[in-house]
């Protein structure tokens, strides 16, 4: 019987050490730490994160773990639980735009949750096992491939928080077989809701986070999971999606796919990102007003038609129909001339002007795209019969044409002022001082007890 994947990406993950990981791998890995924890602060104040801390709160249970900007401790699973979902409820987080893999708010929480509850666990063990859970779920995506059938951060989510949980947990081969095969049995993640844009997307990652600790701490205890994971008759790429497991071992301890991670600029789904550059461009390259416009078009692929290419309507949930709205997106973007947390807040959701534009923007698919995000054309007709366009190939954020130090600072200060409670400027300035030298740190709940 040939040796089913999960073995090797366990024997890597088991004999893998800090000094694997490059310079270049662990300044990117910092960067995304600090972004990944700033969008937790920021997401303390989303809708529906307060109700789901509260709740766990109140189930209670042993106090291992904290659950971040609330403060109350509850077992570690629960924490990564509800800190991942704050992590993921502004859609500010970052994607592995190949993977279509939202990694780091899955597996940060998770590697914080049991770096907290096993106590002494030093910032270099950390960021190594941060980059192997990391690495784990985008492999995973990146060999799902596409047509996306199915939410791939949730789905690959779940071994790579096993698998970073795993290696925190010292566990062995054997029981990191286990882990990823017990998160396996509790793999899921549907479109339905991004589709829907219900409040239970934001939920997905914290899904994934809770079940692959959850399967770590099984595992540890002796329970075993499947071991053909991957390439069993019922194995996970059989019966979910993909057809090249070869991708998942393909230079493995060679590369770290944070490196090719993008940050997101602006607050929304990354399938409106193009739209947002494209409209702030042509605004402030040829001082356009909202009044000179006609009409918007936006063409973008199949893909992300499908998923923000709809007329803009507010339903059940305001903050997340905007999100994912190439209308009301690009609207906003050209009245307000810059678009971030304050332009998904239900007052300007609700602005009458950005309203009347974005039923003049219009999306359509062009179905000679062949890739998913990019790239993405804006067309403006103008009053004076005139139109100008712009097209938008790589996405701001992508490693190609990244985010900078500057950019990414003034984004963590940005969600730090959106967050439930204020953060002073010494403790938030201590925060990025310890992620910033995170290899340097004994103790990385020294990070957490910033966040409590």
């Amino acid at each position: 019987m040939k040796r089913d994947v999960a073995y090797d990406l366990a024997t890597y993950a088991v004999k893998a050490s800090f000094p694997d990981l490059s310079e270049s791998t662990l300044r990117i890995s910092k960067k995304f730490i600090l972004d990944t924890i700033g969008l937790m602060i920021a997401g303390s104040a989303a809708s529906g994160c307060g109700e789901v801390a509260s709740y766990i709160n109140d189930i209670g249970g042993k106090q291992e773990s904290t659950v971040f900007m609330f403060g109350h401790k509850v077992p570690s699973f629960h924490a990564a639980f509800v800190n991942a979902m704050m992590g993921h409820a502004l859609d500010y987080d970052d994607t592995h735009e190949e993977a279509i893999v939202h990694a780091n708010v899955t597996i940060l929480p998770s590697a914080l949750a049991v770096a907290e509850s096993e106590k002494r666990v030093s910032g270099k063990d950390f960021l190594l096992a941060y980059a192997l859970g990391i690495d784990c779920a985008c492999r995973i995506g990146l060999a799902m491939g596409l047509p996306q059938s199915w939410h791939h951060t949730p789905v690959c989510g779940y071994f790579g928080s096993a698998l970073s949980s795993a290696k925190i947990l010292g566990l062995d081969e054997t029981k990191t077989v286990n882990a990823l095969g017990i998160a396996y049995s509790q793999v899921a993640g549907t479109l339905q809701p991004l589709v829907d844009t219900a409040l239970v997307k934001r939920i997905h990652p914290g899904f994934a986070a809770r079940g692959g600790v959850f399967a770590a701490m099984l595992a540890r205890q002796g329970i075993t999971g499947s071991k053909r994971i991957f390439g069993g008759e019922y194995g996970f790429f059989k019966k979910y999606q993909g057809a090249n497991p070869d991708i998942l071992c393909k230079g493995l301890g060679k590369t770290f796919e944070v490196d090719n991670l993008s940050s997101k600029p602006y607050p929304c789904c990354m399938c409106t990102h193009g739209g947002i550059t494209a409209a702030l461009d042509l605004v402030k390259e040829h001082d356009i007003r909202p009044k000179d416009i006609k009409e918007v078009e936006v063409i973008t692929s199949r893909y992300s038609h499908g998923l923000i290419g709809s007329p803009f309507e507010i339903r059940d949930n305001p903050q997340v129909d905007a999100q994912f709205s190439g209308a009301y997106t690009v609207a906003a973007a050209i009245i307000r001339r810059k678009f971030g947390i304050a332009e998904i807040q239900e007052d300007s959701v609700r602005d009458p002007e950005i309203l009347s534009l974005a039923k003049r923007v219009k999306c359509t698919a062009d179905d000679n795209i062949k890739t998913s995000l990019a790239p993405v054309t804006v067309r403006f007709d103008l009053g004076d019969g005139s139109s100008v366009s712009k097209r938008v190939d790589v996405l701001k954020g992508n490693p190609a044409n990244p985010t900078t130090e500057e950019e990414d600072m003034q984004k963590f200060n940005e969600c730090v002022e959106f967050g439930l409670k204020r953060m002073s400027d010494e403790k938030r300035d201590t925060l990025v001082h310890l992620i910033l030298n995170l290899e340097s740190v004994s103790d990385v709940e020294e990070i957490v007890e910033c966040l409590a």
